[in-house]
C-alpha cells in the first residue's frame, strides 16, 4: 500500500531519539510536513537532518511539554510560524521502574510529566483548532503495561494507563467530530528508553513479556505507525498476540496479574 503524507502537517514530541525519531523518519519519507519537539536539542537537531533528506519542511522546537507553560510558548510559536498540525503523536515517555516502597518521594510527580501531561497538554492546546476545523488525528504511544499493569512499576504503570484513559476519554468528548484517536502499544522496543532512565529491562519486564513477544525495532514500530494510521486503528498493535492479550486482560484480570508475576527459572 502506497502511503502519502504530502501536505499533512505532523507534531511528534519526544523526537530526539527511539520511536519518536524513527516515525519522524517514516513520516518524512512520505512527504509529511514535521514538527518535532523534545528538550535535547543536538539529539533533535540530528534527527532534523536525517528528515530534511526526505522533506524540506522540518522544523524543531526545544523544550519540556510536561509543563503547561511551555506548552502555550511552543503552541503558540508554532500557531504563528508554521500552523495548525493535522496529526500529532505523542510519543514523548519516561519511566521508573520501581514498587512503591522503592520510589523517593516526588516519583509519581515527575512520572506524570512523562507521557500523561505531556500528552494531556499537547492536545488541549491545539484541540479547539481540531474542532473548529472538524477534523485531525491523536496517536497516542503507549505500554502494555496500560492495559495489565506490571510489578514493582508502579508509577510507570499508573501512567500508561493515565495516557489509555486519556485516550478513551477523548474519543467520548470529541463524539461526532470526525477527529481520529488512536493508541499504538507496540511493547518491548530496542532503543536507549532504558539505558536513558537507569534501567536494567532484564530485571524487571516481566518474564511472559519476554517469553512471547521479541524486541522490536524502532523501525519496525514506525512502520506499524505509519499503516495503523492509515487503516485508521483504535489500537495499533505491531504484534498481533498483544492485542490477544491486550482483550483477555480486561476479561481475566486476576489471571493476568498472576501471570505477570511469573519470574523464570
Amino acid at each position: 500500500m502506497k502511503y502519502d503524507l504530502k501536505n499533512q502537517l505532523v507534531l511528534i514530541t519526544g523526537a530526539s531519539s527511539g520511536i519518536g525519531r524513527e516515525i519522524a523518519i517514516a513520516f518524512s519519507q512520505h512527504n509529511a510536513r514535521l514538527i518535532l519537539i523534545a528538550r535535547n536539542e543536538s539529539k533533535l537537531s540530528e534527527t532534523q537532518s536525517f528528515c530534511l533528506k526526505n522533506t524540506p519542511d522540518c522544523h524543531i522546537f526545544i523544550g519540556d511539554i510536561g509543563n503547561w507553560d511551555t506548552v502555550k510558548k511552543l503552541g503558540n510559536a508554532i500557531k504563528d510560524t508554521i500552523g495548525i498540525p493535522d496529526i500529532i503523536v505523542n510519543n514523548a515517555g519516561e519511566g521508573c521502574f520501581l514498587a512503591i516502597f522503592e520510589c523517593i518521594e516526588n516519583e509519581v510527580e515527575h512520572a506524570l510529566k512523562s507521557p500523561f501531561l505531556s500528552s494531556y497538554y499537547c492536545v488541549q492546546f491545539f484541540i479547539k483548532d481540531f474542532m473548529s476545523r472538524n477534523s485531525g488525528t491523536i496517536l497516542n504511544v503507549n505500554a502494555p503495561a496500560a492495559y495489565f499493569p506490571f510489578p514493582k512499576m508502579i508509577a510507570y504503570s499508573c501512567t500508561r494507563a493515565a495516557v489509555r484513559c486519556f485516550s478513551r476519554c477523548l474519543r467520548l468528548d470529541l463524539k461526532g467530530y470526525r477527529i481520529k484517536i488512536q493508541d499504538l502499544v507496540p511493547g518491548l522496543t530496542q532503543s536507549n528508553y532504558f539505558e536513558n532512565n537507569n534501567m536494567d529491562w532484564n530485571k524487571r519486564i516481566p518474564f511472559i513479556n519476554r517469553l512471547f513477544f521479541k524486541p522490536l525495532t524502532p523501525q519496525e514500530v514506525a512502520k506499524a505507525a505509519l499503516k495503523g494510521l492509515f487503516r485508521k486503528q483504535k489500537l495499533i498493535c505491531p504484534q498481533p498476540l498483544m492485542t490477544f492479550f491486550i482483550v483477555c486482560a480486561q476479561y481475566f484480570p486476576n489471571t493476568f496479574d498472576f501471570l505477570v508475576s511469573l519470574k523464570s527459572k
